[in-house]
């Protein structure tokens, strides 16, 4: 299983809400948390190329300025993270990727990419059902109460 969980429900049932009342609940253990628009490849690809330029990464070749692949940008946050975090001597990172309608190539590997680095976890809201066929914990918003789905993630 993967340090994910996937939170899926209709729209306007609160997914977004919940994940970000859990991230605020949760800050002293997610150090870092980064959200990135996941409803295409294209629009995840720009959000980690955002990302990558705010933490100043390389997003792009240095030789012919042509854009690298998607998971080199990934690997590079991945390891500016990982040395930022290493200045606070604790905590996670977590990613929340939002509103995966669709699953792509791209969404799988970035996440699992992710899920692969020590102490990094991945948040991600839907409208389907378990987008990663059974690899995260799945909570399905319906009849829940807030407190009760926080305390299950």
């Amino acid at each position: 299983m993967l340090p994910a969980v996937t939170i899926s429900g209709l729209a306007g049932m609160g997914k977004s809400e919940l994940k970000r009342k859990y991230i605020s609940l949760n800050k002293a253990i997610n150090r870092i948390c980064h959200w990135v628009n996941g409803d295409s490849a294209e629009t995840l690809r720009a959000s980690l190329e955002q990302f990558g330029g705010y933490l100043k990464v390389p997003t792009t070749d240095k030789m012919d300025a042509k854009p690298l692949q998607l998971l080199e940008i990934v690997k590079n946050i991945l390891t500016q993270v990982r040395v930022t975090m290493n200045l606070f001597h604790e905590g996670n990172y977590a990613v929340v990727i939002d509103n995966v309608d669709d699953v792509y190539e791209d969404f799988i590997t970035v996440t699992k990419l992710i899920c692969s680095y020590s102490r990094s976890s991945v948040i991600i809201t839907s409208r389907l059902q378990d987008v990663l066929s059974g690899e995260t914990e799945f909570l399905e918003l319906s009849e829940w109460t807030e407190e009760n789905a926080i305390e299950y993630m």
